[in-house]
């Protein structure tokens, strides 16, 4: 989750490191696009851009829904973990 703009931002800079080094892993990049964003408070924003925890979860599910398997649970509990 980058609280920042996309482009240009950590996470490019992320997948042109996993790129660089032929590494391929599904990516799920989270954070503010590159438009004029009205200022307010930090959750109400959050909110707008869809990065408030309930979206992000909701996002990650959609993005991989076997994660929250019964059978996957100890998979999610180390990912946690490190």
């Amino acid at each position: 989750i980058e609280d920042n703009c996309l482009e240009g931002g950590f996470g490019g800079a992320v997948l042109e490191l996993l790129a660089d080094n032929a590494i391929n892993n599904e990516v799920l990049r989270i954070g503010i696009v590159d438009e004029f964003i009205e200022h307010g408070k930090v959750d109400m924003l959050f909110h707008y851009l869809n990065m408030d925890a309930e979206s992000v979860a909701e996002r990650i599910i959609n993005r991989w829904p076997g994660l929250l398997r019964k059978d996957n649970l100890w998979g999610l509990i180390r990912f946690g973990q490190n």
